[in-house]
């Protein structure tokens, strides 16, 4: 007897590019996924993979979409800068969203490795870093 094929059914742990570009970044048009619970499916049963894989204060859209307690804030902080417009010296201003690694501060979700390498990358863009090089200056 012939065994018939299930055709268009994906178990959650496999995802398509699409898909899995759509829990890393958020969706870009329509969702890839057939309904919402499919969706979060797919983020259970890959989200340890994806939160391994990014960066320090960074989550991917399926965390903050299925699992964060609130999003970061909107319209919260205002960034100025000086720069030259038609040949005279202005201001501009720029409201800005908190950033992500802000609001996992502020939630208290910031893993201890990420706290410290953010603080590292703060004192590096501020020239506050200490190399160790003036470690051996009392010998």
């Amino acid at each position: 007897m012939p065994v018939r094929k299930r055709r268009g059914i994906q178990r959650a742990g496999e995802l398509t590019w699409w898909q899995a570009t759509e829990l890393l970044w958020g969706p870009d048009g329509p969702s890839r996924f057939e309904s919402p619970f499919l969706a979060r499916a797919a983020w259970v049963a890959n989200r340890e993979q994806m939160l391994a894989d990014s960066p320090a204060g960074q989550r991917p859209a399926g965390y903050w979409a299925y699992e964060a307690p609130e999003r970061p804030r909107k319209g919260v902080r205002v960034e100025t800068w000086t720069h030259y417009q038609g040949g005279k010296l202005v201001t501009s201003e720029l409201v800005a969203d908190e950033p992500e690694a802000a609001c996992l501060a502020r939630l208290g979700l910031l893993e201890p490795w990420e706290t410290a390498e953010l603080t590292a990358i703060e004192q590096i863009t501020n020239g506050t870093a200490n190399d160790g090089a003036d470690d051996d200056l009392d010998d």
